[in-house]
């Protein structure tokens, strides 16, 4: 199996890309927003034919604002699942590494359970992975219990109340200012190098229980 070094530099990369992209779409909504705050200064009650004109402008500079606002907050979200996808597709990776002696039908059979969290864990722990032990596990965890309650409505389920920051949050809309990319962002590539270099270690005994 390759390095971890290897699994990490590439996931490295694919996150230096989202940053990448959420600069560019700030950068282009900060720009509209100090273009809105110019248009505001710029108004006066006195160009418009009434008072419900005036304020009907400004009111529609304010909905402005309030989009450039659900914008950023939307691709923040949209980020947080694109950064467990980046470990979803890597732990997998890895484990067909670990699994690649054994039957192809047995093979394809493991990677379809791999897709739920708790019989990934099992199958790696058979392969003397403890992914419970693997660095910045914690961390991994909550970017899944996350990644989950986004693309189911949004709203804080009971998993994500097991981590400190959303523990009174049960049921909430998820609260945006509280998602910290750049944690994840650290932890993704620590992870996934303890992750490859632990396989790497691991028994190889273990294949013939499914061979």
């Amino acid at each position: 199996m390759p390095h971890g070094k290897d699994f990490s530099l590439l996931a490295g990369f694919q996150i230096d890309l989202l940053k990448e992209m959420r600069m560019s779409l700030e950068s282009t909504l900060n720009e509209e927003r100090e273009r809105l705050e110019d248009l505001i200064k710029e108004s006066k009650a006195e160009q418009f034919e009434s008072d419900y004109d005036y304020h009907s402008y400004l009111d529609s500079i304010y909905d402005d604002f309030m989009q450039a606002s659900l914008i950023e907050n939307m691709l923040k979200l949209l980020i947080v699942v694109r950064l467990y996808i980046i470990v979803e597709l890597t732990t997998k990776h890895v484990l067909k590494w670990l699994i690649q002696d054994i039957k192809k039908e047995n093979k394809d059979q493991l990677i379809r359970k791999a897709s739920k969290w708790e019989s990934l864990k099992k199958i790696y722990k058979k392969y003397g992975v403890n992914l419970n032990d693997i660095s910045e596990f914690n961390v991994i965890n909550e970017l899944r219990c996350l990644n989950n309650a986004i693309k189911h409505g949004g709203y804080v389920g009971e998993q994500l109340t097991q981590f400190p920051i959303w523990k009174n949050e049960l049921k909430k809309e998820i609260n945006v200012d509280k998602i910290d990319l750049e944690r994840f962002y650290n932890s993704i590539p620590k992870f996934i190098f303890d992750l490859v270099e632990k396989a790497n270690a691991a028994p190889t005994t273990n294949s013939t229980l499914y061979s």
